[in-house]
């Protein structure tokens, strides 16, 4: 049953128009000013096993759809500094019931995410059981350059991790593993420095400013609801190249407790190899809604491991198996609650993907 809710839905079809880059509108964002845009579509038909908790009885089908807008502006107005806007809206509809779809899932991520938003940029015009229209503000930054060291403040994406499907390492607003679209990450509300040691050795140090969500991954309305220092960030990691491999390790405070982790890439022979694990300290006890004996947040060891082949005939072989250590041995309810909050990537422990 827990393989099975992992999963959740069955993706039967699925189209996305004009997934590429966004095409430019106005100027050019490598100089003073540039005004981008992109438009896409992302629409799916499911079928849904026999789970009435999360499909409800009876119910063989649904769909979903979404459409986003993006408008990113942006420019580089000095040699040393640099700035990016990113506007977004999105029309929104599905038949799924709320509990079948709560978190990221197959479609883009933005407006509902809380964590690691001090700022609450976003509106919401129409709100109904199947259909949405929101706006928001995915990226608001300013990088300053001084010589080895860069300095970011604002909304950003901030991306650590070298493993495809689940990155243990990418603690700030990480991709769902079900989702296919991945060319905009949400940003994060961040204070960032990134000092270059050399070509390929450098630090990079990151303040995030946070607010405590519920046990569906969401704070409350408005403009620093909730700040807290349970739901903020201070994060160091250090990076290099040893003997060919691309080797990163980081350690700080992260939502609810204490995070350390390491990651490496590299090559054995023809097999591409990367690994990453971390590990949560908990320094939360909240109690868990679904199982008031256990924690909603608890210590636990996130590891992945993924092999690559790439063949003469043009085909790339990806593999990677994940262990999952917040999903729940034999309680689907507190698995799936833990994954809703961002506390782990399934309801189950042990998993694995092939692409």
């Amino acid at each position: 049953m827990i393989r099975r809710a992992a999963g959740c839905l069955l993706l039967f079809v699925a189209v996305i128009l004009h997934a590429g880059r966004a095409e430019a509108i106005v100027g050019d964002s490598d100089d003073v000013f540039g005004l981008d845009g992109s438009l896409r579509a992302i629409t799916a038909v499911t079928g849904n096993y026999d789970f009435p908790l999360l499909f409800g009885r009876d119910n063989a089908s649904d769909g979903l759809s979404q459409s986003l807008l993006r408008l990113t502006a942006g420019g580089n107005p000095l040699q040393w500094l640099r700035y990016e806007v990113h506007f977004v809206t999105e029309f929104y509809f599905s038949t799924l019931p709320q509990q079948a779809i709560s978190g990221p899932g197959l479609l883009v991520p933005g407006a509902g995410l809380s964590r690691y938003r001090a700022l609450d940029l976003s509106w919401q015009p129409l709100s109904e059981d199947d259909v949405a229209a929101r706006l928001w503000i995915d990226r608001a930054a300013l990088r300053v350059s001084a010589g080895p060291v860069d300095i970011t403040l604002g909304r950003q994406a901030v991306t650590f991790g070298k493993a495809y499907f689940w990155n243990p390492l990418d603690v700030f607003l990480p991709f769902d593993p079900r989702q296919f679209d991945r060319d905009y990450k949400p940003g994060v509300d961040a204070l960032r420095m990134d000092i270059a040691l050399g070509d390929f050795s450098g630090l990079t140090f990151v303040a995030a400013a946070g607010r405590t969500v519920g046990t569906g991954g969401l704070a409350g309305e408005g403009d620093f609801a909730d700040l807290s220092w349970r739901g903020s960030a201070i994060l160091a990691r250090a990076y290099t190249n040893l003997a060919g491999w691309d080797v990163a390790v980081q350690a700080g405070k992260v939502y609810g407790g204490l995070g350390f982790g390491a990651g490496a890439t590299g090559e054995l022979g023809p097999v591409a190899l990367r690994a990453e694990a971390a590990w949560f300290q908990s320094l939360d006890d909240t109690r868990a809604e679904s199982d008031p004996d256990a924690l909603a947040r608890p210590s636990h060891l996130e590891a992945v491991l993924g092999l690559g082949y790439h063949f003469d005939f043009e085909l790339d072989l990806q593999a990677e198996f994940l262990y999952n250590g917040s999903g729940s041995g034999g309680n689907l309810m507190l698995g799936l609650e833990r994954a809703l909050a961002g506390t782990g990537f399934h309801a189950g422990r042990v998993l694995s993907g092939i692409v």
